[in-house]
């Protein structure tokens, strides 16, 4: 499903915890998602935790469909909420 999101161009943001190779992501870097969905990163935001991370973003954008709770929810099931920091990449269709 997000990844129907990401190529009808809903999910425009991809957030991580601020940690090992998503460190090394800047602006202008390629993201291929399956091996098949191309997106190039325009912004990277850091944040302290998981929830800042959540309410400066549009949960719309980070999980369509979801509303900012239903966002921190899912997250928590994926990532520790505890860790230090977190990322979102805001990405575009590459040409």
């Amino acid at each position: 499903m997000l990844l129907a999101d990401i190529e009808r161009g809903d999910k425009d943001l991809e957030i991580r915890p601020a940690k090992g190779v998503f460190l090394k992501i800047k602006c202008g870097d390629r993201l291929v998602f399956n091996q098949r969905l191309h997106r190039t990163v325009v912004a990277v935001r850091r944040y302290e935790s998981m929830v800042a991370a959540v309410i400066a973003e549009p949960a719309a954008h980070l999980w369509p469909g979801h509303r900012q709770q239903e966002v921190l929810a899912a997250l928590a099931d994926l990532y520790n909420p505890n860790d230090d920091a977190f990322v979102v990449f805001e990405l575009v269709k590459t040409p």
